[in-house]
């Protein structure tokens, strides 16, 4: 995402400019990054998340399900309702890869 001009806020809070902690939890605001929020509120992710993502070490499963949770609610808030193709379009590019054998 960041690659194309849609990286994620991943240093601070969105609206206080406070570091992101650990402990905490949040919930990731697309215009202007995460902002802390209740334990229980929905769409919530861990201050430890957003911090391997970040340094890019995910440790753990329950980390890993979190940040695919988060990286499908940016790319379905930045694809506006559009389809994603990427496994189609994967699907291509293995089939024209695949040697075409001819017999006679």
């Amino acid at each position: 995402l960041g690659a194309i001009g849609y990286g994620l806020q991943l240093e601070h809070e969105g609206e206080t400019g406070r570091p992101i902690v650990g402990e905490r939890w949040y919930r990731y605001d697309n215009e202007s990054g995460p902002r802390p929020c209740a334990p229980g509120e929905a769409g919530r992710v861990s201050g430890y998340t957003l911090i391997a993502l970040r340094e890019w070490r995910i440790p753990d499963v329950e980390t890993l399900q979190e940040v695919k949770r988060l990286l499908g609610e940016v790319i379905r808030f930045h694809l506006q309702g559009r389809p994603l193709h990427t496994r189609a379009i994967m699907q291509y590019m293995r089939h024209e890869r695949t040697p075409h054998v001819t017999t006679p």
